[in-house]
């Protein structure tokens, strides 16, 4: 095969699939995976456990807004996750945060202005569709984060998320079934530097240069 012909077929596939995965890149998600330094950290160590139920979180900063279900602060081995029979497992320290029962409830950072990272580990009791969603500050709803069969391994063992946002978070839901959560995390700083370059505008970038490439050969042959 000639080098010619083979840098062609190599264009081709870059450019085939950024196509396929334009109209995703058009239509970005202000949310997406990644890291931050955080503000605060909710460890729920200086919560009362025994299965209290919060009104806050993080020193009264963050309201807890009551759906279907609360929000309850529990010592290690006071929760079981059902699908293993294992006790819930803290990521750090000995109490943890869950929703008390099958449903929602809301975590409401306007009164911070917003934030533009969360993050924190999870670990739902029961299998089934388990989702965190995020919401503007005008409630409009800017992306979610699901599990079809719930948070974490399903052992007692939690699953880190962590996300950055371009706009303002101004509240999360948490969906299922009774997700234990520990160590949230939250910066109110615009993170833009550390949002990484998603996968699909990558690509597009990639064959929209070889597309300039090759015409750029065109009009010298």
């Amino acid at each position: 095969m000639m080098r010619g012909q083979y840098k062609k077929i190599l264009f081709g596939l870059g450019l085939g699939m950024a196509m396929s995965v334009g109209t995703f890149s058009v239509h970005a998600s202000p949310i997406t995976s990644g890291l931050f330094t955080p503000d605060a950290v909710e460890d729920y160590e200086g919560t009362p456990g025994s299965r209290t139920t919060l009104t806050t979180l993080f020193g009264g900063d963050v309201s807890i807004v009551d759906g279907s279900v609360n929000h309850r602060s529990v010592d290690a081995g006071d929760w079981i996750d059902f699908r293993s029979s294992s006790a819930i497992v803290p990521n750090s320290g000995s109490r943890f945060g869950v929703g008390y029962g099958f449903g929602s409830y809301s975590l409401d950072f306007s009164g911070l202005g917003g934030i533009f990272g969360f993050s924190g580990w999870f670990s739902a009791a029961g299998a089934g569709s388990e989702f965190i969603e995020f919401f503007g500050l005008a409630a409009e709803s800017l992306d979610i984060v699901s599990r079809a069969n719930g948070f974490g391994p399903g052992d007692g063992t939690m699953e880190f998320v962590s996300v950055l946002s371009t706009v303002a978070i101004g509240s999360i839901t948490i969906s299922g079934s009774e997700i234990a959560s520990d160590d949230l995390a939250y910066t109110t700083s615009r993170a833009t530097g550390q949002i990484p370059v998603p996968g699909t505008l990558l690509l597009v970038g990639l064959g929209l240069a070889g597309l300039g490439l090759q015409r750029r050969r065109r009009a010298l042959a």
